[in-house]
Order: structure tokens, then C-alpha cells, then sequence
């Protein structure tokens, strides 16, 4: 079954990088970008542009030199997917169905819904979620 939410393959990747530097904070060691490539997965010639883009909304710092890359500047629990994905994406509330439509106002409530659950969604949830999950993984009998 299809999805009808998504997002692009860039907002992805700045969603998963920005998870990693977040269950790194807060820290005074910084993540250099290879590690967040194999942590998340993410291609690393795609990460460069990615989290300038992240560093320029005030969401990461990047350190330079031999010891040099990157961490989040802001508290995890204080950062929403939502946030990150308009920075990411852009600001977009287009209803694709005319006003007049008897699908225009299902459209408006879905959307609305989905941008609640974003906007309630911030990484610190997305951290406790994984060890609840890793606790589940490790239950032993």
C-alpha cells in the first residue's frame, strides 16, 4: 500500500542525521560525517549539503579541523520533526482539491493532523521510542 505521506529523499536524510547527532547531546565530542554516513545510512556526498542546510536554521554547529564535525546545538527536546521538515521542505499547506470539493475539507483535516502529530514530535520522543524499542529487542527468557 502506498503512502500519502512522504517526504523528499533530502528530508530523509536530514531527519536521520540530525537523530544521530541527537543522541549524542548534548556533548563536547563532535560526530564527523562518516560516522553519521554509516550510523544512518545515508550517502555522504548527500550529507555535506544536507547538514549546511541544518547548520544554517541554527539545528547543528560544525567544527573544523583534524578533530573536526558536527553536533546539535539545540536540545533534542526541543526540536520537532515538524520544524525540521519545513525547514527541509518548505512551508506547504496547497490543497490539492478545489474549496468548492467534497474532498477539500478531508484534505484540510488530514493535513492538519499530520502536522499535529509532527509538531508534537520531538527528537527526544524519537530517542526515548528507540530504547523502548531496544529494551524490547533485548528482553531475554
Amino acid at each position: 500500500m502506498a503512502s500519502i505521506i512522504s517526504v523528499s529523499q533530502k528530508c530523509h536524510y536530514a531527519l536521520k542525521a540530525l537523530f544521530e547527532l541527537a543522541i549524542k547531546y548534548p556533548s563536547d565530542s563532535v560526530t564527523t560525517i562518516d560516522d553519521i554516513s554509516s550510523a544512518q545510512n545515508i550517502p555522504p556526498r548527500f550529507l555535506e549539503q544536507i547538514l549546511s542546510k541544518l547548520r544554517i536554521a541554527g539545528y547543528v554547529e560544525s567544527r573544523r579541523g583534524n578533530r573536526g564535525g558536527y553536533v546539535m546545538t539545540k536540545d533534542p527536546g526541543t526540536v520537532t520533526i515538524g520544524q525540521v521538515i519545513r525547514n527541509v521542505e518548505g512551508h506547504d499547506d496547497t490543497n490539492p482539491f478545489d474549496s468548492d470539493s467534497v474532498f477539500s475539507g478531508v484534505w484540510d483535516k488530514a493535513q492538519k493532523a499530520t502536522n499535529e502529530v509532527f509538531d508534537k514530535t520531538t527528537f527526544q520522543n524519537l530517542i526515548d521510542n528507540r530504547k523502548d524499542w531496544q529494551k524490547r529487542l533485548d528482553f531475554n527468557i
